[in-house]
């Protein structure tokens, strides 16, 4: 038997007389709503989310990992370029991807479409022809990273972005009506970077500079004290001619 819960609640508020406006929803902590935060969403249907620099995505109502054997595959900008990896967004979007090691090249069979490309080469073809890229494919993390806005045309998508966020989809997605579902994607799948310690390395360098000048002041008050001794033995031999010349 399934356990389900009954969550009742007051909509508005009320005083003594008057209506009470209220709402009770069943609810059921196996459904995927509770298994994604409650992120189930109509407005996700047949769209791929990511992030830049995280590893999750969200698909098909769910969190998955871009790669589950490298948390290193992640979105990323690069030489104001973003960055993805090709084989989730085709597998995800329904394509067959096929690489041949031989020719460093990867084919994509996604509806009608016979997408190749080749790493290094700006060139991408399209059912046999050729497209120029702004920014060739290349290797990362042992992934194949091709921009965006390439996979996009390439697979015949829409691509929309805000502060990190990638949603692509069939049709254009709007911002104006949806800022509260992006807040939520944003917060779901952002992963916050470790903050460096700046403060570490200002003082180890510190303590170098402090050193370094000991060192000097400790050369210089050397070669003053051998100056010193230079000219006490002179004086002290001066005196001693002196004494020698009276005695004579």
């Amino acid at each position: 038997m399934e356990i389900r819960w009954l969550i009742f609640y007051v909509i508005e508020p009320f005083k003594s007389g008057s209506t009470l406006n209220y709402q009770i929803q069943l609810f059921s902590p196996s459904s995927k709503q509770a298994q994604t935060n409650s992120l189930f969403d109509e407005r996700l249907h047949g769209k791929i989310v990511l992030f830049v620099d995280s590893p999750k995505a969200y698909v098909n109502n769910e969190v998955v990992q871009l790669d589950s054997g490298n948390e290193n595959v992640v979105p990323l900008i690069k030489n104001e370029r973003i960055l993805v990896p090709i084989r989730f967004i085709s597998e995800n979007l329904g394509g067959e991807v096929s690489w041949k090691p031989e020719r460093e090249s990867i084919v994509i069979i996604h509806a009608d479409n016979y997408i190749e490309l080749t790493i290094g080469d700006k060139f991408m073809g399209i059912n046999g022809m050729a497209k120029e890229l702004d920014t060739s494919p290349e290797m990362i993390s042992g992934r194949v990273y091709l921009p965006l806005r390439a996979v996009a045309e390439a697979l015949s998508k829409q691509v929309f972005w805000e502060n990190g966020l990638i949603i692509i989809s069939e049709h254009k997605f709007e911002k104006e009506g949806n800022e509260d579902l992006i807040s939520s994607l944003i917060a779901l799948l952002k992963v916050e970077k470790p903050v460096v310690q700046k403060a570490s390395r200002s003082k180890t360098s510190r303590s170098k500079t402090a050193a370094t000048q000991r060192s000097i002041s400790c050369h210089v008050g050397n070669q003053r004290t051998r100056d010193c001794a230079s000219k006490w033995r002179v004086r002290v031999l001066q005196r001693w001619i002196c004494f020698r010349e009276w005695a004579l």
